[in-house]
């Protein structure tokens, strides 16, 4: 078997595998993303100065950003992407 017939975790490269794979990568980021939220709306209710605001705001949207991704990464996994 040569390297391109493996996956980064070792396993066979075959579609249901992959597929497999995927849908553990999306929930473990989802998992990662719920922390991250709560991180950033426990800090929201701090007393913050405009530039500290502005900052979580941007992890925020990038939360959502990633979330999507992770979202889009599951749906493929499942066979429905496109």
């Amino acid at each position: 078997m040569s390297s391109e017939d493996v996956s980064p975790s070792g396993q066979d490269s075959d579609p249901e595998a992959l597929r497999r794979e995927a849908r553990r990568i999306a929930h473990d980021l989802n998992n990662m993303f719920t922390v991250i939220v709560g991180s950033i709306d426990g800090a929201m209710e701090e007393i913050l100065t405009a530039r500290q605001e502005r900052m979580l705001k941007r992890a925020q949207e990038a939360v959502r950003r990633a979330e999507a991704l992770a979202s889009e990464l599951s749906k493929h996994a499942r066979g429905k992407g496109g």
